[in-house]
């Protein structure tokens, strides 16, 4: 991996999650260690596609949740491999 920043643990089955902020992806590690997928990944601002996400968490459903730090989004992949939604960057107010 190049820069993992991230890392989040699904409850539910124990699989890590991990941003790979450095390769512009988000990889899924099982429980006995082995690296099952590249998630999603790499350089853009479309579906699936992240710019160098630094954050990842599970909710108890194990949907996974990337914070995209330069493509300033919040990102949903769903854990079927497909890519959900992606929202606006919550501003702040003045």
């Amino acid at each position: 991996m190049t820069f993992p920043v991230g890392v989040a643990v699904d409850p539910r089955d124990e699989t890590v999650w991990i941003t790979n902020s450095g390769a512009h992806s988000v990889v899924k590690v099982t429980k006995d260690g082995t690296l099952t997928s590249v998630f999603f990944g790499g350089l853009g601002s479309g579906p699936g596609t992240f710019e160098f996400p630094n954050a990842v968490t599970v909710d108890p459903q194990g949907n996974v949740y990337v914070a995209d730090g330069g493509g300033h989004t919040n990102l949903l992949p769903s854990t079927r491999r497909t890519f959900a939604s992606r929202s606006s960057r919550p501003t702040a107010r003045s």
